[in-house]
């Protein structure tokens, strides 16, 4: 692993270097994701974020740069961060959470390219099943998407010292989106019977951004509880 991937790692994990760098200037974007869900996971990191709105990831004018730490940027993207379709017609909207989610990797991809500074971009996806309907259907394409693009992009990212990962979520306490099943079937479907913290999602975005996790790349970690192990015997799909 290059020296700057680790710096990476270094600058997520801790803030911004106090002896060198700014305090004020983030060292975390948060890209998508309703504001509530934001809100959570931001506070959840105790690292101050930038957020970034839909209009914003297709801006490739260098106005981002000087608000990001130069030890290194830790981009996650949430997901889901498009309203509920108003339409339960199949097709209607059905790549949408897919589209924006390749352009907050593109645009992550870009800052680090322009800028030089150290990269970790995580997608942050619900698990298969934790949705209904055309939302499930958006979420489930933007899960296949990701899978995607870190299989065909990995070289790239990591050529440049970067690193892309996708984390998945499944019940998460406090928070219970439109179209999300049940509070209480998602528990019965959870093996470890009860939903997950934010402090708990914290932990586990703090480690992937961090030091620690400076060989972990390309691939998917899954704090859910065990509801994707469990869907084997006990679908998480209601057929």
């Amino acid at each position: 692993m290059s020296e700057r991937a680790a710096a990476a790692g270094g600058g997520a994990a801790g803030g911004v270097d106090q002896s060198s760098r700014v305090a004020s200037r983030p060292c975390v974007v948060i890209a998508g994701g309703e504001p509530s869900f934001a809100q959570h996971v931001e506070s959840a990191l105790g690292i101050p974020a930038l957020r970034l709105g839909a209009d914003e990831l297709d801006s490739g004018d260098g106005s981002l740069d000087g608000r990001l730490a130069p030890a290194g940027v830790v981009w996650i993207h949430l997901v889901p961060s498009l309203a509920p379709p108003a339409s339960q017609d199949h097709g209607a909207g059905s790549f949408d959470e897919a589209a924006l989610l390749g352009r907050s990797v593109g645009a992550a991809r870009a800052l680090g390219d322009r800028t030089h500074i150290p990269v970790t971009f995580v997608a942050l996806l619900p698990e298969i099943g934790l949705f209904t309907g055309a939302r499930e259907r958006r979420c489930a394409l933007a899960s296949a998407t990701m899978q995607s693009l870190m299989r065909t992009e990995i070289r790239s990212w990591s050529d440049a010292g970067d690193r892309i990962v996708a984390v998945t979520y499944a019940g998460l306490e406090g928070h219970a989106p439109d179209s999300q099943r049940s509070t209480d079937q998602v528990i019965e479907r959870t093996p470890m019977k009860e939903l997950a913290t934010f402090a708990q999602l914290g932990d586990v975005l703090r480690f992937v951004g961090s030091r620690q996790a400076s060989y972990v790349t390309g691939t998917v970690l899954r704090m859910d509880g065990g509801w994707t192990a469990y869907s084997w015997h006990y679908p998480a799909k209601t057929i």
